[in-house]
């Protein structure tokens, strides 16, 4: 079971996983994780292969996002590999009268699964998002997607609506 321990810079799980923000030089690996996720996504959600998105393009959202310091992307890394990453984004709301944390991304390794890597994630965003007086956080998630919804709620957060999209 993962813990966390107090700190800016990183925290660790026992053994050797570290939660830490993402830097400039992960960005490579971090490309192949992304798109490891998305297949996996993609098959379970039965997403068109030809929407994958390159690596260019990963890489290019990487470089590109959060230059203002709403964003936040951690983490978790196990021997020098990532293994996981859990991405929010801190925005205003005009019905919440304030900051809401958006909670777009989690994802850990499925060999990693169940040993609290995702919720020592989960926890450090929420620590982000209070510091940035967020007064509510929302997260994502495909419908169909039991194994994360179920994932959320036992750690208190519970379904208040229903997203739509449409690809564009």
């Amino acid at each position: 079971m993962a813990t966390t321990k107090t700190g800016t810079s990183s925290v660790s799980t026992p053994g050797t996983i570290e939660v830490r923000p993402a830097t400039a030089e992960d960005h490579g690996p971090l490309v192949d994780l992304v798109l490891q996720a998305w297949d996996a996504q993609a098959v379970a959600e039965g997403l068109d292969p030809k929407s994958r998105p390159s690596q260019r393009r990963v890489r290019a959202t990487l470089v590109d996002a959060g230059e203002d310091g709403r964003r936040s992307l951690l983490l978790a890394v196990e021997d020098g590999t990532i293994v996981g990453f859990g991405e929010m984004w801190v925005l205003p709301d005009l019905f919440v009268g304030g900051e809401v944390a958006l909670l777009r991304t989690l994802y850990v390794d499925p060999r990693l699964r169940e040993q609290g890597v995702g919720t020592v994630l989960v926890e450090r965003l929420l620590e982000v998002a209070h510091a940035r007086d967020a007064r509510t956080v929302r997260v994502t998630s495909s419908i169909d997607n039991v194994e994360g919804l179920s994932f959320f709620q036992r750690r208190g957060l519970r379904s208040t609506g229903l997203v739509l999209t449409r690809n564009l």
